[in-house]
């Protein structure tokens, strides 16, 4: 992921993926640490290599989970998400 935020996120497909057009829905794994959470996604745009997607489906603790975690990069000061 590029970007993520507890509603969507922007990531990069590989060069391959990059020329075929994206699915409208498609299930993701977001690994944060050793925490797993599954997501299912709509694609919102797409340019070259980058990919936008809003967050349909997902357990709201694992919303919760992305939202903390956004919180702790920015106090941080970190500037990339793993």
């Amino acid at each position: 992921a590029v970007d993520l935020s507890p509603t969507g996120m922007l990531y990069e497909r590989t060069r391959s993926l990059g020329l075929r057009e994206p699915y409208v829905l498609g299930a993701f794994e977001i690994a944060l640490g050793a925490r797993r959470i599954r997501v299912r996604a709509r694609t919102v745009w797409t340019r070259e290599r980058l990919c936008a997607v809003r967050f349909v489906a997902m357990h709201d603790v694992d919303r919760l989970t992305i939202a903390e975690h956004v919180d702790e990069v920015v106090r941080e000061g970190r500037g990339k998400l793993p």
